[in-house]
């Protein structure tokens, strides 16, 4: 009775953690492999147990669908991302994520195993891996405020470039869940590599409390993703709440020896436009709006 109880819970939860694509509804690349390993440790259990699941069978053949589903997402967030000190959203404080990843590889490794080592992943999660070369981006809800859109950061458009197995433009995850002012700085957006129009971020991230978006109207956008072997497009309306702005799009296509990026903002007013990149230690600025680095 009480596995049957428990695998109807972590039906009904699971619903609302994961979306169709098996990737996490909370953004967050390390929260991926943390639930990941709940998931895949709950189907274990189940199947390993000699009790009947009575009650709970129907729950255990939906969680058995969803852990297909939750194991592709994941190897491919471990193949980009993996070994690298580097991670789109929150860093959970329950484990490091080099134990996390080494865990699920140790424990279940046939559930990390790509098929094609080089992929586009299109769905709710821009990424592509081509030979040694890859890009990540924050993941992408249609629209946007959703409940409970937790361990997000304000980083809409912004990614990590790995190019020629080199980690080039990187996301420094947040280090803290104290509210400190570092924390804070960690999950806006000149904490990503992404772009302020008159200091806002794309999305709006003030107007949460207890999860629940209070005037949705001021924080609504809507989202578009295109995604191809050599780089991805995001138009996104998420600045409209900005007046005489309307939408932004950025076009990112990796290149044999580098990377092009393409914002482009329409709309008719006087605005202040930052643009941020940030760069792994190692590399310093040379002086003439350049950046050099080991290698």
């Amino acid at each position: 009775a009480m596995l049957a109880e428990g695998l109807l819970i972590f039906a009904r939860m699971s619903r609302a953690l994961f979306g169709e694509s098996g990737y996490l509804r909370e953004r967050s690349s390390h929260y991926q492999f943390v639930v990941a390993n709940w998931l895949f440790d709950v189907l274990h259990f189940a199947r390993a147990t000699e009790a009947d699941c009575g009650a709970g069978a129907e729950a255990l053949a939906e969680l058995e669908i969803l852990g297909q589903r939750v194991a592709s997402a994941t190897a491919k967030l471990i193949a980009v991302l993996g070994d690298l000190p580097t991670h789109i959203g929150d860093i959970s404080p329950d484990a490091h994520p080099r134990w996390t990843v080494a865990r699920l590889r140790l424990l279940y490794p046939e559930r990390l195993v790509l098929s094609e080592p080089d992929f586009v992943e299109k769905d709710r999660w821009p990424m592509v891996r081509r030979g040694d070369c890859s890009l990540v981006a924050s993941p992408l809800p249609d629209f946007y405020p959703f409940d409970y859109a937790s361990h997000g950061h304000q980083d809409l458009a912004g990614f990590i470039w790995v190019h020629q197995n080199h980690l080039l433009l990187v996301d420094a995850g947040r280090s803290s869940y104290a509210i400190t002012d570092d924390a804070k700085f960690q999950c806006s957006p000149a904490a990503h590599n992404t772009l302020t129009i008159n200091a806002l971020a794309p999305l709006s991230a003030s107007l949460l409390d207890a999860g629940l978006w209070l005037p949705a109207t001021y924080a609504a956008a809507a989202i578009k993703a295109r995604v191809e072997i050599d780089g991805f497009t995001i138009d996104h309306s998420g600045f409209s709440r900005i007046p005489g702005v309307g939408g932004h799009q950025r076009d990112v296509r990796m290149l044999a020896d580098g990377l092009t990026v393409r914002d482009e903002i329409s709309g008719n007013a006087a605005v202040d436009i930052e643009i941020y990149w940030h760069f792994p230690p190692g590399f310093v600025p040379l002086g003439d709006g350049s950046v050099q680095g080991e290698g």
